[in-house]
């Protein structure tokens, strides 16, 4: 039997709208596992945000965290995660420009292990939406750090860096892409717009792509593109929707995933989209082929 490699995203394709699996999701991809086909998770999350997931779906695979900027295998010891970080010294200088710090009110820095802000966040709504969004739980977490407003306090490289941006004027995102590019013209930068905090600059290097990650998975465990099925909702998933022979854009997906992608999924991910395309999938696999 050949085997086929599956990548997921999380949020708005595996789990529902209230983040949760459902049994029949896990039923499905332990009946494909256990079949010898390889299921990896590809999401936007930190793994902190996603290892419960990996634990209840039983997968000994490799995830993709970050939009596959951290890569790593939770059950092998002996997998040296690859972290795609960029230099403490770029995050330092993007954090003292002056027209930078006059747009964002806050910053956020993931690193390999810990997390850091630059000042204590004082608005719970904030709060709400970090939690909700990035996982960082800035009122429980004993792990997280603060550089006390000065930039200098930064001693790690960094993951990821978000900006967080006083008003709701969406030009002010071409005045920090202008002087991040200054520091470091291969940074790729992504606006997000949060219910409480607004819009949110997410700094990551350039090869924080789930598209890399889905290469990296592809050569790591020898399966050719003709038998890799990807599915995601969102516009960090477009390249891999693109990539692989069987890209699935979810029918509750934005449309330029499913402009992108070969298939939409019959199902939203409220209704077990991903499990139902892949059980006919497997059940109708030598008619597809």
């Amino acid at each position: 039997m050949k085997k086929y490699l599956i990548i997921s995203d999380l949020d708005g394709t595996l789990l529902n709208s209230n983040g949760e699996l459902s049994q029949s999701t896990i039923d499905t991809i332990n009946e494909i596992t256990n079949q010898g086909h390889i299921f990896c998770i590809a999401t936007g999350r930190p793994k902190r945000g996603s290892i419960d997931i990996y634990n209840k779906l039983g997968l000994n695979s490799i995830m993709l965290n970050q939009n596959g900027g951290y890569i790593s295998n939770p059950t092998d010891p002996n997998f040296s995660p690859i972290d795609f970080c960029f230099s403490k010294e770029i995050a330092k200088n993007i954090l003292k420009i002056k027209e930078v710090r006059d747009i964002i009110s806050n910053a956020f820095l993931e690193t390999t292990t810990h997390e850091i802000q630059l000042t204590k966040i004082e608005n719970p709504d904030y709060a709400e939406d970090l939690l909700k969004y990035y996982h960082l739980d800035v009122v429980n977490d004993p792990q997280l750090m603060s550089l006390d407003n000065n930039p200098d306090n930064l001693n790690v490289d960094v993951s990821a860096l978000l900006l967080y941006i006083r008003s709701d004027d969406i030009s002010q995102f071409d005045t920090i892409v202008f002087f991040v590019k200054t520091v470091s013209p291969n940074l790729q930068l992504r606006m997000v717009k949060l219910p409480n905090c607004g819009f949110v600059v997410e700094i990551n290097t350039m090869f924080t792509d789930k598209v890399m990650g889905l290469n990296y998975l592809a050569s790591y465990y020898g399966i050719p593109y003709d038998r890799i099925l990807t599915f995601g909702d969102g516009d960090n998933d477009m390249k891999m929707l693109q990539k692989a022979k069987y890209g699935f854009a979810m029918k509750n997906g934005r449309d330029t995933a499913k402009l992108t992608a070969r298939h939409i999924t019959k199902f939203t991910n409220n209704d077990n989209g991903v499990a139902w395309e892949l059980n006919y999938f497997f059940k109708h696999l030598e008619k597809l082929n």
